[in-house]
């Protein structure tokens, strides 16, 4: 199609090929490439310098949202910040209307770019906040952000006031949980200790990842649940890669505060349990 479209520029006047686009716009009327086409013609009208006709184009096809950034970009770029935040407004509405969040979200992002080349701070750490509370996706990247911007003096209150807006608990994936991680960060134990010693989250990927950031004052808690926690796991599996998990959580749990003696300790036992076990054995043997 690119190949065919260069081609007909060389050997169609300039009319032609804007007369051949329409009927490409007009054929992918609703489709997801329709903006394509559209931006052809827009990039041909201005390179002819028929900007007067280019803007009635972009006019009547703003509602697609390609179109309208196209358009929010060039005011931008003219420091029409007034006009470029209107576009973004209006793109929020037309995608609120049709149901598609993630556009919405396109757009909040975009709002936060103009307040940045605009260097308006205040805007900047509302629209930061506003992308945290409601982007599951980049929480961690606005909550850096946001960090920079807010006076050491008030970023704890701030932080606990942002975590509570936005309902932020934890809710862990695998091997991580996002509160968790900003509570690492922020060097904060005690809530990572009673987010691991919780019932709801008996998870040894969990206890590997965290149990260093909860404090030494809570380690002989913790190393009695991990105790507990790897003779379940050997207890009721008897696979090579619940021996790894076992080996791999041994491990962690040796970086603890007294954790080379209780990971000792937990070896004999083992030993003396599982004797013939022998992938076992070979998994625990530096124990």
């Amino acid at each position: 199609d690119g190949l065919l479209n260069e081609l007909s520029q060389r050997v169609l006047t300039d009319d032609d090929t804007l007369a051949m686009l329409d009927k490409q716009i007009a054929q992918h009327a609703g489709q997801y490439d329709q903006h394509t086409y559209v931006e052809r013609k827009l990039d041909l009208l201005r390179k002819l310098h028929r900007d007067k006709e280019a803007d009635k184009v972009e006019q009547k096809y703003i509602h697609l949202e390609q179109i309208r950034k196209i358009v929010a970009n060039r005011m931008l770029d003219a420091k029409d910040y007034d006009g470029a935040i209107k576009q973004v407004r209006e793109g929020m509405r037309d995608a609120d209307n049709a149901k598609k969040p993630g556009i919405t979200a396109e757009w909040d992002k975009y709002l936060l770019h103009i307040y940045q080349t605009m260097g308006d701070k205040e805007n900047i750490i509302n629209q930061l906040r506003h992308l945290f509370i409601d982007n599951r996706n980049s929480r961690k990247e606005y909550y850096h952000a946001l960090k920079k911007l807010i006076p050491a003096t008030e970023w704890k209150e701030y932080l606990h006031r942002l975590i509570a807006d936005a309902h932020l608990t934890f809710s862990p994936m695998f091997t991580h949980d996002l509160l968790a991680d900003l509570y690492v960060e922020e060097g904060e134990t005690e809530p990572i200790f009673n987010f691991l010693i919780s019932p709801r989250f008996e998870s040894l990927d969990l206890m590997n990842t965290y149990s260093m950031y909860a404090g030494e004052e809570h380690a002989a808690e913790l190393l009695a649940k991990y105790s507990d926690m790897l003779r379940d796991e050997a207890k009721r599996h008897a696979t090579a890669k619940s021996y790894s998990t076992i080996a791999e959580s041994m491990r962690a749990m040796g970086k603890l505060k007294g954790g080379k003696a209780a990971v000792h300790k937990l070896a004999l036992e083992f030993r003396e349990l599982y004797h013939r076990r022998p992938l076992m054995m070979k998994e625990i043997r530096n124990f």
